[in-house]
């Protein structure tokens, strides 16, 4: 009897155990897939791919758990990486047309210009952040006001 009761429960861990494999697997190829999408859209995931590549490693290797952990790790950081990327594409866009309003209406756009590029330049390295950063410099500069610009006297009390 004690026989049949461990030839179950070795069963039953065999079971466990290919279904924690078929979880890796699905979780990796879920991820990848998504990877692949942003990848298409141009986002930069050369991080996520070395750590995809590490789970995939641990998957064959059986160290699943770690490799379920590190699947995970790299699916929040895929998130946040295709949200900075998003972010940027949407500063540059909006920079594009506030620059052209700007130019349109006779203000000088250089400054704005100069950074709106560095934006550019920061997305094509993958540094979305500072991408943003610069994005953003670059609608500030549109909205400051200028010694030129502030009429002097405007708004005193005459005596």
């Amino acid at each position: 009897m004690g026989d049949e009761s461990s030839g179950r429960e070795n069963e039953a861990g065999n079971r466990s155990e290919e279904e924690s494999l078929k979880r890796a697997r699905d979780m990796l190829e879920y991820i990848e897939t998504q990877v692949e999408r942003g990848k298409a859209g141009g986002v930069d995931f050369s991080e996520m791919e070395a750590m995809l590549s590490g789970a995939r490693i641990m998957i064959e290797s059986g160290e699943l758990e770690d490799a379920v952990e590190l699947i995970g790790i790299c699916t929040e950081k895929a998130g946040k990486r295709f949200s900075e990327h998003e972010k940027l594409v949407f500063s540059i866009r909006r920079t594009e047309r506030d620059i052209k309003a700007a130019h349109d209406s006779g203000k000088d756009v250089s400054e704005a210009g100069r950074l709106l590029k560095l934006a550019r330049v920061h997305m094509e390295r993958g540094d979305y952040v500072l991408g943003i950063e610069s994005a953003k410099h670059a609608l500030e500069t549109l909205t400051q006001k200028k010694p030129t610009d502030i009429v002097w006297g405007s708004g005193l009390a005459e005596s």
